[in-house]
């Protein structure tokens, strides 16, 4: 429902900016539009039956606009709103669509008047992909709660999946995801027009993964060049990733040449077991060989195509690898390019037969060895140009290749466009499909836990409520999710895990729900707020999946756990969306259960446990991270105080004294 007398205002009418002023427009909102004053009469006129008010300028638009949101390039933020923020009207909110916000909530800070609120946001895609579905981080700066849920319900009309971040978290998330994705693309358009050919021209880049290399560099090139140049150069995090791509790529090449033949498989093989696992069977992306020939541009028959190294996609496994950065991660706050380059990357690992092929031709092949020379070179040559700040330089360096590549762009960019928005329809249903039925029927057959109530029977759908790693660590196929709360229950860490973030002589702490009734008889002192909820995730396991599923989590929440079912709630609706979910409970009678503790003991234990599926710690902290993804307020009290004292006791090794 569109707020009355809430006109939102956007200051930039580029692609970003005028996708976002017809969404808003087509919601119901009045929106009122500017570029700079010399383009006022042009867009009058081009965009007359669009229904947007077409201002002269950022004043005009900063008086009267409710919702105030900056689109243009990072390189230009501070000046806009130091030139217009003045103009900003009294109690508005503020915010902005650069892809780096540390210098965007900087300028936001130094430049706007104190009672400015300020939520900013980044939709992570591009122009021409819709945004609805698509990642959507908000950003909490400075605001009262009814300003921030003001802007939230605004940027509803986007319909966009919606991620709670800080900017500091955004600027992490965003280099983990392009810096290096970025760097690869751009240094293949460089390479292929240092060497004077166009790549659809080549034999070794006419089929499968090469195709989406072709593709989606051909679709960065056809974008302005301060699409990207704003990621690279302002944000501090991507300038490290960067570096590290540079060097890893760098020590491949060098092996490659002196012929370090043990040296180069070790690392290689080092990166996939880290990045991939040791099991490769079971893609995550799962792209196929229809996807990948869809993308070809090339009129070279298959049959002539040359091996190739790929040399960019073996740089960036042994890059995260050196960086102890795991891609998946990083998903829910996914670009569409990234997902395609984990894509084929992820593609190239998981195939033995294509890795051991590339790792041969990087090691054996001169004529490769001179191609990915020139590749080296245009990797290097980006990287100094980023390392130096210059945004001329880029501009330079990226025009020239633009123009070289022009006769494919716009259909390099119309093909990766259908395959990206075949990719973002499919991947609801696809990608989150972790595990397969074959590592499902390899679980150990267990004893059922205890059954509060069964409504559940087999044949009917199965809906599973994660409150602790489930949220994080889906390892079962599903169909659907929603995340919501339930009521009546605290999350606490009272459960000891022998088994998977401790070991049986010294247990870890792990997630339980307590009945706010028994909690408030273990801690008469702080007794739970009877209208709290406790958020989580409800994951709809897919349609014929749901007895082997079963049989899997049964024997995963083996430590004491006991079913139980829940109705799981959304924000605004007026009963469950979801009935009887099943839920793992740690009931208090059970032999796992740890009973009353202070926070400070359980941190205590937390900071210093580790088992089979790593440190206990990096259980909490996951936890907590997931929760501020998903939800604004779903990270409680309870939660945020005890991330905070494992912290401290981290960082100064207070564990030790246990």
């Amino acid at each position: 429902m569109v707020v009355e007398n809430f006109e939102i205002g956007i200051i930039g009418a580029g692609d970003m900016g005028m996708l976002y002023a017809q969404r808003f427009q087509q919601a119901g909102y009045v929106v009122n539009l500017c570029d700079t004053p010399e383009r006022h009469t042009e867009l009058q006129s081009k965009h007359k039956d669009l229904g947007l008010n077409i201002l002269r300028d950022g004043y005009a638009v900063s008086r009267r606009s409710d919702l105030i949101i900056y689109s243009v390039p990072a390189v230009v933020i501070n000046s806009a709103v130091e030139k217009y923020g003045r103009a900003t009207k009294v109690g508005a909110i503020v915010a902005g669509q650069t892809s780096v916000k540390t210098p965007e909530v900087q300028a936001f800070l130094d430049h706007l008047p104190d009672d400015t609120h300020i939520v900013t946001c980044h939709s992570m895609h591009g122009p021409n992909i819709s945004t609805r579905g698509q990642p959507l981080a908000i950003i909490r700066v400075r605001s009262s709660d009814e300003h921030y849920e003001r802007a939230v319900h605004a940027l509803e009309a986007l319909e966009s999946r919606m991620i709670f971040l800080t900017y500091e978290e955004h600027d992490r998330i965003t280099a983990d995801t392009q810096a290096a994705t970025h760097l690869s693309f751009i240094s293949l358009g460089t390479a292929w027009s240092l060497q004077g050919y166009h790549p659809w021209l080549n034999p070794q880049f006419i089929s499968g993964i090469n195709n989406v290399k072709v593709a989606m560099a051909l679709r960065i090139y056809a974008s302005k060049w301060h699409v990207y140049a704003g990621l690279a150069i302002m944000n501090p995090l991507a300038k490290r990733q960067i570096s590290c791509y540079v060097e890893s790529m760098t020590t491949l090449y060098k092996w490659m040449v002196a012929g370090n033949r043990q040296e180069f498989r070790t690392l290689i093989h080092d990166a996939a077991d880290f990045v991939f696992g040791r099991d490769r069977s079971h893609k995550k992306i799962m792209l196929d060989d229809d996807v990948l020939q869809q993308l070809s541009l090339s009129q070279v028959p298959d049959e002539m195509s040359r091996p190739n190294s790929h040399l960019s996609l073996l740089s960036a496994a042994v890059c995260w690898y050196k960086m102890r950065m795991s891609p998946y991660d990083n998903l829910v706050c996914q670009t569409p390019p990234f997902r395609m380059w984990l894509g084929i990357v992820e593609y190239l690992f998981c195939d033995h037969e294509m890795l051991e092929q590339s790792i041969e031709t990087a090691l054996e092949d001169r004529y490769t060895q001179a191609e990915d020379l020139v590749f080296y070179t245009a990797v290097t040559g980006w990287g100094q140009c980023i390392e130096l700040g210059s945004f001329d330089g880029y501009r330079e360096r990226f025009e020239k290749t633009a123009e070289f590549l022009r006769p494919k762009l716009e259909q390099g960019k119309d093909l990766s466009t259908m395959i990206l928005k075949k990719l973002t329809n499919g991947e609801a249903q696809a990608s989150r499909m972790t595990v397969s039925e074959t590592v499902l029927a390899q679980s150990p057959a267990v004893a059922a836990p205890t059954a509060v109530n069964t409504p559940w029977e087999d044949g009917q759908p199965l809906w599973v409520f994660g409150y602790g790693s489930i949220i994080y660590r889906v390892d079962f196929p599903i169909e659907d999710q929603v995340f919501g709360y339930i009521h009546s229950r605290k999350r606490a860490f009272l459960q000891k895990s022998h088994d998977h973030r401790g070991t049986p002589t010294r247990p870890g702490r792990v997630c339980t729900l307590i009945p706010h009734t028994e909690w408030n008889s273990m801690f008469p002192c702080d007794p739970a707020d009877p209208d709290a909820v406790c958020w989580g995730m409800a994951y709809k396991v897919q349609s014929g999946m749901e007895q082997q599923v079963k049989q899997h989590l049964d024997f995963r929440e083996k430590d004491g756990y006991t079913e139980d079912f829940v109705d799981v709630f959304v924000e605004q609706s007026k009963g469950p969306v979801v009935q009887k979910v099943l839920v793992y409970v740690g009931v208090s009678d059970n032999p796992s259960f740890a009973g009353p503790s202070t926070l400070d003991e359980t941190a205590r234990v937390i900071a210093g446990a580790e088992g089979p599926s790593g440190t206990n710690r990096e259980y909490l902290f996951k936890l907590c991270d997931s929760l501020r993804l998903h939800h604004p307020r779903a990270l409680d009290p309870y939660l945020a105080e005890l991330e905070t004292l494992v912290r401290m006791y981290v960082a100064s090794d207070k564990h030790a004294l246990q």
